[in-house]
């Protein structure tokens, strides 16, 4: 079974990524890792978080722009069966 052990990034979809970024950066303390005119991605620590600009210009109403989270996930080792080198033909 695969079993969440964490959280890996969340995406936020922001109006103003350069705006939201200062935010991030100087007020949290965050560190940008990649970004262009559109996204900006930012370590926490361990845990990254995503901001993308949200599409047009349509306040942010419930349902019509969504945010994600991504778990960190781990699955459990693999116990190999053992099988024999050769059989028998008899």
């Amino acid at each position: 079974m695969i079993q969440a052990t964490g959280i890996d990034h969340l995406v936020l979809h922001v109006s103003d990524v350069a705006h939201s970024r200062k935010f991030y950066t100087e007020v949290l303390g965050m560190t940008v890792y990649r970004e262009n005119d559109r996204q900006v991605f930012l370590h926490a620590g361990q845990q990254g978080v995503a901001l993308f600009k949200k599409p047009g210009d349509t306040p942010l109403t419930t349902g019509t722009v969504t945010s994600t989270i991504s778990p960190s996930m781990s699955r459990p080792a693999r116990t190999r069966r053992s099988r024999p080198i050769w059989r028998s033909t008899e």
